[in-house]
């Protein structure tokens, strides 16, 4: 990294230009990693300057480019800021899970909701969780005063400033689907930890030959070490056991799913409102036959038309609900998979093609008058 040779360059400029035929958001980091490390070589301070100020608006500017997210002209700065830090340091999460699940600011711990939320021996008190945090940023501010000098600490130390600053600008300030951020998560974990270790390793005792303990040389108090060991671990155990908070299929929902299919082989199009998760069994079952529920996907993998009509369906399947199904899909039909209760109260189960699973329905109805 300090000095590389022309054929280590070379294979590192060949990595960047296949990264764009994997992932899009690692091949975006690749060269933004690059450009922040040729800044950080240069050791111009009006070029790091100017890095650390413009680098943080790539991702941003390509999720606007790519109309993965809008600008939100009505945020309170302040406000998201707040939220921000309060998610970093696992603060909301101590002081209460929230009722409703948040996408973004899971990158330490994960904002698991109440609905989801399990205690265990090591989440029944979670305020040590922000004393963790806390104490780790003491450690990352060591390092910075210990390292400040190191080249390749300053690169880990500037990539991370980068992609977390992009972070807040793109979860906390922009609004849509945010498709390069949301998958931040991750790396951003990955080198808050680097950063972690690179503020503990020079306070621990040193060996008796001069070498830092847990690096090189014997270990003067073997019991630091242990109990680092021991903390990083509980750590890392609560954090997983705090998600990832994902819903499942019910064996109602699953048998709904395989019934409709069984009715579906034979149709040139299909149409199935639902959820999410039963359409996905419905998916499953269908060895991809029906995906979806057979509406239109757009580019961010959403389904905003098929979502309303779920919406609508669950306070009245009326004959909108109907054309508008038969417009999205071009089908002379369509099935609806829901609460049966939620049914049963809008008067649909009295007559028609339904079929009643335990506490789910799914009911038929043609869309060609």
């Amino acid at each position: 990294m300090q000095n590389p040779s022309k054929g280590q360059r070379n294979i590192l400029l060949a990595l960047g230009v296949g990264s764009a035929l994997g992932y899009l958001l690692f091949f975006v980091l690749y060269w933004l990693s690059w450009g922040v490390m040729a800044a950080v070589k240069s050791g111009r301070k009006l070029v790091i300057i100017q890095g650390i100020i413009l680098a943080p608006l790539v991702l941003p500017a390509l999720e606007l480019a790519g109309k993965f997210s809008v600008l939100d002209i009505w945020v309170n700065f302040l406000e998201q800021a707040k939220q921000f830090v309060g998610n970093l340091s696992a603060y909301y999460l101590a002081s209460g899970p929230r009722p409703h699940d948040i996408s973004g600011g899971n990158i330490l711990f994960n904002q698991i909701p109440s609905f989801a939320f399990t205690s265990n021996v090591l989440t029944e008190r979670l305020w040590w969780l922000p004393v963790f945090v806390l104490a780790a940023v003491g450690f990352i501010v060591l390092g910075i005063i210990k390292n400040r000098k190191d080249l390749i600490y300053k690169f880990i130390l500037a990539i991370f400033s980068i992609l977390l600053t992009s972070y807040f600008l793109s979860f906390y300030l922009l609004s849509g689907e945010r498709l390069l951020s949301r998958r931040l998560d991750a790396t951003l974990a990955f080198l808050f930890l680097i950063l972690l270790f690179y503020g503990i390793i020079p306070l621990l005792p040193r060996g008796g030959d001069g070498g830092v303990a847990g690096v090189s040389g014997r270990v003067k108090y073997p019991i630091i070490n242990y109990c680092l060991i021991f903390i990083l671990s509980l750590a890392i155990t609560a954090s997983y056991t705090l998600g990832p908070d994902t819903f499942t299929v019910s064996s109602n929902q699953f048998t709904a799913a395989k019934y409709v299919w069984s009715q579906e082989k034979d149709s040139g199009t299909h149409c199935v409102v639902g959820g999410t998760y039963p359409l996905l069994a419905l998916e499953a079952v269908s060895d991809k036959e029906i995906i979806g529920g057979g509406f239109p996907i757009d580019a961010s993998f959403g389904q905003p038309k098929r979502e309303e009509l779920y919406k609508q369906m669950n306070i009245a399947i009326n004959n909108n609900v109907l054309s508008m199904s038969r417009f999205f899909t071009q089908s002379d039909h369509c099935w609806f998979i829901g609460d049966r209760d939620n049914f049963q109260k809008q008067g649909i189960l009295n007559v028609g093609d339904f079929k009643i699973f335990g506490d789910v329905a799914a009911v038929r109805y043609n869309t060609k008058y």
